[in-house]
């Protein structure tokens, strides 16, 4: 038993190293090849493509073993994510771009769109990563899974446990980018591996509910269609309640700045 964990362990290490690689890769071939004006759009692309395959390869992680070694694979997996993105990686991100006004309505809507169409992509990866190099059963059994169209939900709560989860979880991850993250003591490149360890803490305190994506494309490409639960709570919970802590936090921190920039005029 130890040693088919340790096999799979080491299998979901190999797919870390090669999606990694290959995303980095795409990123290259993105700057040499791609106008700066469409790069956002083939970035968000590519970041949802690697959440999606990383994220779904944890699932085996969790399966076979225990829920302290899937969070140190959680902290190295989004810890590469933090080193290697040039992008959001996250409709939430977007949103708050768009509501700080950096970027347009249709640079949100078309990059929203390739993060969904990267996700999609990431996880039809995943299933063809399981059929190469699926020698355990853990990942014998996922691919089988996958290609019987066998998907359940995340949601494991109620319809409003479900969408306060996501809402509070949205909210306090904006709250640490927004409120925490540019402090002298969270430098550069310190940053990655506090992204990653937030992160990791509130997707573990909060899977049981909702499996805790925070992040509507993310949640997308893995529960769409699931059983479980309908279109519109799959909606509620994964794109209402992100939109609208969105939408708190920045009201919030837009005030806090006005605040703040009031204070610095009245002492200068």
């Amino acid at each position: 038993m130890l040693s088919e964990e340790l096999f799979s362990l080491g299998i979901a290490s190999i797919c870390i190293i090669v999606l990694t690689l290959l995303c980095t890769l795409l990123r290259k071939f993105k700057r040499a090849m791609i106008p700066n004006e469409y790069q956002i759009f083939i970035e968000e692309f590519i970041c949802l493509f690697q959440i999606v395959a990383g994220i779904k390869e944890g699932d085996i992680v969790l399966d076979s073993s225990d829920i302290y070694t899937y969070a140190v694979y959680l902290f190295v997996l989004f810890a590469s994510f933090g080193v290697s993105f040039e992008g959001c990686g996250s409709t939430c991100g977007l949103w708050e771009q768009l509501l700080f006004r950096n970027i347009s309505v249709f640079d949100c809507l078309v990059a929203s769109a390739m993060q969904i169409m990267g996700g999609f992509l990431g996880l039809s990866y995943i299933k063809l990563f399981w059929r190469a190099i699926g020698l355990g059963s853990y990942h014998a059994k996922m691919f089988k899974h996958s290609t019987e169209d066998i998907c359940n939900s995340a949601m494991q709560a109620t319809l409003v446990e479900g969408m306060v989860a996501e809402f509070v979880a949205t909210i306090l991850f904006s709250i640490y980018l927004n409120g925490f993250r540019g402090r002298s003591f969270i430098t550069e490149k310190r940053a990655p591996y506090f992204d990653a360890f937030v992160t990791c803490v509130i997707v573990i305190v909060g899977m049981d509910y909702t499996g805790m994506m925070f992040n509507p494309a993310l949640a997308t490409a893995l529960t769409y269609n699931c059983k479980g639960h309908t279109l519109v709570e799959h909606l509620l919970v994964y794109w209402l309640s992100p939109l609208l802590a969105t939408l708190s936090s920045c009201a919030f921190f837009n005030q806090y700045l006005r605040d703040q920039i009031m204070v610095k005029e009245r002492t200068d």
